[in-house]
């Protein structure tokens, strides 16, 4: 399945302490089909991967598909719901890498091997 990153973009964002954080974008993507009702819309808020994209590819080239492609195709196919993921506005993504990271390279020091 082949999707587009869409972005939402906001001027200003004032966070529940106050701040305000200027010139906000937001990446989100969608699967499916919204039916007549509504009644079939998923939506995947996300701050463990940082990154909204959750199934597909941006090309068929790409070597990798979102980090739930498997559960979201599998659902499209039976269910038809509209799915939309989008991350939220505390997202890390560095933080998440750097955490798997760290994680990675000490099983790898555990197990005797190299970091």
């Amino acid at each position: 399945m082949i999707v587009e990153k869409k972005t939402f973009a906001l001027p200003t964002f004032n966070t529940q302490s106050g701040r305000l954080i200027k010139n906000v974008r937001v990446g989100w993507e969608s699967y499916g089909t919204l039916n007549a009702d509504k009644s079939n819309a998923i939506l995947i808020t996300h701050y463990f991967s940082g990154t909204s994209h959750a199934a597909g590819k941006y090309a068929e080239s790409d070597e990798f598909a979102g980090y739930w492609d498997a559960l979201i195709v599998k659902a499209l196919e039976r269910d038809k719901p509209r799915v939309k993921t989008r991350p939220t506005l505390a997202s890390r993504k560095r933080r998440v890498d750097a955490k798997v990271k760290r994680g990675a390279t000490k099983r790898l020091r555990q197990q005797g091997g190299e970091d």
